[in-house]
């Protein structure tokens, strides 16, 4: 597959800057705006309130800030192998280094969707379990409400069975 140049001839013979997204549909690599990822601020229902929730986010942004570094260190290795290949004497080390460049962008492309899959992955189980928690606690406490309850109960019918064995005894 031949790589696609980063300019585009017009018509008027002079050379125009392709766009920002086809230059990344070209190299593979994840545009930093339109990331899988959610954003930090991103929370699952019923768990707004929880101070806990927040470490959600908190991976999701460790993971962008790690995916914007490797792409950007993708980058520059990248444009460095495309100058050794420019400076190049023969034909097959300008191949060997235009090779390598275009290799070093899908590898990093594929580490970053790796990153971005782990990543992803991490928050949301943590949201997961987060929320099971949850479920639980509000669980185990309409239960305590139910057995208290019932205990009330047992014991307001324990005093007026009392109440009126001793009405009975009185007559």
């Amino acid at each position: 597959m031949r790589a696609r140049p980063l300019f585009r001839a017009s018509s008027s013979h002079c050379a125009r800057p392709l766009s920002k997204s086809a230059a990344h549909r070209r190299t593979g690599l994840p545009e930093p705006e339109s990331q899988c990822i959610k954003p930090a601020d991103f929370h699952f229902a019923g768990l707004e309130n929880m101070a806990e929730a927040d470490l959600d986010g908190v991976i999701r942004s460790v993971a962008k800030k790690q995916i914007k570094t490797l792409v950007a260190a993708a980058r520059k290795r990248h444009g460095a192998l495309m100058g050794q290949a420019a400076k190049a004497k023969d034909k097959g080390a300008k191949a060997r280094f235009r090779d390598l460049a275009k290799n070093t962008l899908e590898l990093a492309a594929a580490a970053a969707r790796r990153l971005e899959i782990t990543a992803d992955n991490a928050a949301d189980s943590y949201m997961r379990s987060m929320k099971r928690v949850l479920e639980e606690q509000a669980a185990a406490k309409a239960a305590s409400e139910q057995a208290a309850k019932e205990q009330a109960a047992k014991e307001k019918a324990a005093k007026a069975a009392k109440k009126t064995k001793t009405q009975a005894k009185k007559k």
